[in-house]
């Protein structure tokens, strides 16, 4: 598969999984608030925001080895999300861990 189509396939699928990881973590979020939070919630919060987070990087790192995919904007606005999605993971996860702590 060339590495064009591969990165077209990869970002298209990336937007499309955003709008069902707004609604799933909304619903969650509003249904749960954190300190009434049961365990499966918060690791299906940090699952979500990881593995997007996660998916972002790998576009990225192999729009980078294409010519053409190497100075779009969709590939430096994958860099963001995977730099926000671990802030946030990195949150929610100090989030969780303080109000156990307590």
């Amino acid at each position: 598969m060339n590495l064009n189509v591969r990165t077209i396939i990869q970002i298209s699928l990336a937007v499309l999984l955003v709008p069902a990881i707004m609604i799933t973590g909304n619903t969650l979020l509003k249904d749960y608030p954190p300190y009434d939070r049961p365990d499966w919630v918060w690791v299906v919060l940090l699952v979500l925001v990881a593995s997007y987070g996660l998916v972002s990087l790998d576009i990225y790192l192999n729009a980078r080895k294409d010519p053409v995919a190497k100075n779009m904007r969709s590939t430096n606005i994958c860099l963001a999300i995977a730099i926000g999605c671990t802030i946030i993971t990195c949150y929610n996860l100090y989030q969780w861990l303080v109000i156990y702590s307590n």
